[in-house]
């Protein structure tokens, strides 16, 4: 790995707030320690998932969808503005979350 991709590794991990990164297939390639914490998940468990299985209920079907029309015609734009969604802890409780 290189010097460069060392220091975005930590500083990802590192980051005060909870993230991950998806590849076009809407699976999780990336989180972050605050991500695990957050969800109750552990890395291992979430690499290669669909980011929809941090998605409650029909929530997660409509973040499907969007993702979907997204792929079909991409375009700058915010993402998830203005929309709460309702996330998905391990042990089965949800609670609202704003995508950004």
């Amino acid at each position: 790995m290189t010097e460069l991709a060392i220091s975005y590794d930590e500083t990802f991990d590192a980051a005060p707030v909870a993230m991950l990164v998806v590849d076009g297939n809407g699976e999780i390639v990336a989180i972050n320690r605050q991500l695990e914490a957050l969800f109750g998940y552990s890395r291992a468990e979430l690499l290669r998932q669909p980011v929809e299985r941090l998605i409650d209920g029909v929530d997660a079907s409509r973040h499907r969808a969007s993702r979907n029309e997204y792929l079909t015609r991409p375009e700058a734009r915010p993402m998830g503005a203005g929309r709460d969604l309702y996330g998905r802890h391990r042990d089965g409780g949800g609670s609202r979350w704003r995508s950004a």
